[in-house]
C-alpha cells in the first residue's frame, strides 16, 4: 500500500498484508517513522485518533475524511487544507498552520493551545465550542462559519475577519483585535448576541454596523476607541470599581454586570443581588457606585440638553 503527495509521488510504501491492513495502518507507520510528509494527499479516509507529532505536513490536503478525535502537536503544517472533513474535536498544540484552509467542515468541539493559524482561511464550517488558547490569528478571515460558544484567550487576532458568522455567546479574554472586521449580511444582530470582550484591545475594530451596543459583554477592554456609528461613553474608574456607560446604546458594564442604567440603578441600591462582589469590600464598592450613579445621571441630562 502506497501514501502519496498531490502529484502521484510515493511518499510511503508497505506490503499490504494483517499488520498494515489498510491505508490508515500504514499512514500510522509512516508517521512513527517520521516520514517527511509534504505535499500528503489524502481523501475518502477514516483517519479518527491519528496522533501525528512532530510531522511535516506542508502544504497536505485532506478531502472527506473522517477525522474526528485527530491530534497535531509540534507539527509544521503551513498550507495545509481540509475539505469536507469531519474534524470534530480535533487538537492542534504547538504546531505551525499559517495559511491553512478549512471549508465545508465539522471542527466542533476543537482546541487549538499555543499554535499558529495567521492569514488561514475558514469557510462554511462549524466552530461551535472551540477553545483556543495562546494561539495567533492574525489576518485569519472566517466566512460564513459558526463560532458559537467559542473561546479566544490570550489571542494576538489583529486584522482577523469574521464575515457572516454566528459568534452568539463567543468569549474574547485578553486578547488583541486591533483592526479586526465583525460583518453579517444579516439585518438583525442575533449572531452577536452575548459576545463578551474582556481584558482586550479593540483599538480599530470595525463595529459600526451595530446600531446598540447592549447585546455585548464588556470587561475591562477599550471598546470606546473601537470603529463604532454614533456612540458616546463616559468610563469611571476608581479603587475597586470601573464602570462604562455608552449612552446611545444605554447600557452599563461594570464587571460581570450589563444592563440599562436604571437596571444599573436597582442593582446598586438593592445591594448587588445579580453581581458576585469581594466579601468584606461591599461598603466600598456601594459607596463608589453610588456616586457614579449620581455622576451618570448628571451627565446624562447634560447630554440631552
Amino acid at each position: 500500500m502506497q501514501i502519496t503527495d498531490k502529484t502521484g509521488k510515493v511518499l510511503y510504501s508497505i506490503e499490504q498484508s494483517e499488520l498494515f491492513p489498510d491505508y490508515r495502518s500504514v499512514l500510522l507507520d509512516a508517521i512513527a517513522n517520521g516520514i517527511d510528509l509534504t505535499n500528503l494527499s489524502v481523501e475518502n479516509q477514516n483517519l479518527q485518533k491519528i496522533y501525528f507529532q512532530g510531522v511535516n505536513l506542508r502544504n497536505a490536503s485532506f478531502k472527506n475524511c473522517d477525522m474526528r478525535g485527530v491530534e497535531f502537536i509540534n507539527c509544521i503544517a503551513n498550507d495545509i487544507d481540509f475539505d469536507q472533513c469531519n474534524l470534530i474535536g480535533l487538537k492542534i498544540k504547538k504546531s505551525n498552520f499559517c495559511n491553512s484552509g478549512f471549508n465545508l467542515s465539522n471542527i466542533s468541539n476543537a482546541s487549538i493551545n499555543n499554535s499558529e493559524l495567521n492569514e488561514s482561511w475558514i469557510k462554511n464550517s462549524n466552530l461551535s465550542n472551540l477553545n483556543a488558547i495562546n494561539s495567533n490569528f492574525i489576518s485569519c478571515a472566517m466566512y460564513d462559519c459558526n463560532l458559537e460558544n467559542s473561546k479566544f484567550s490570550h489571542a494576538q487576532a489583529e486584522n482577523i475577519s469574521f464575515h457572516t458568522c454566528n459568534l452568539k455567546k463567543t468569549v474574547f479574554e485578553r486578547c488583541s483585535l486591533m483592526n479586526a472586521n465583525l460583518i453579517h449580511t444579516s439585518s438583525t444582530f442575533e449572531w452577536l448576541q452575548d459576545v463578551a470582550f474582556s481584558f482586550c484591545d479593540l483599538t480599530d475594530c470595525d463595529l459600526s454596523r451595530l446600531p446598540n451596543l447592549s447585546m455585548l459583554f464588556v470587561n475591562e477592554s477599550n471598546i470606546h476607541e473601537a470603529i463604532l456609528d454614533h456612540q458616546t461613553f463616559t468610563k469611571i474608574t476608581n479603587a475597586y470599581t470601573t464602570v462604562l456607560y455608552a449612552i446611545d446604546s444605554d447600557t452599563v458594564w461594570w464587571g460581570s454586570f450589563r444592563g440599562t442604567f436604571e437596571e444599573f440603578r436597582v442593582e446598586v441600591e438593592a445591594g448587588f443581588p445579580q453581581t458576585n462582589v469581594d466579601i468584606g469590600l461591599e461598603i466600598f464598592i456601594y459607596s463608589e457606585l453610588s456616586k457614579v450613579l449620581v455622576y451618570l445621571e448628571q451627565w446624562k441630562n447634560y447630554l440631552i440638553i
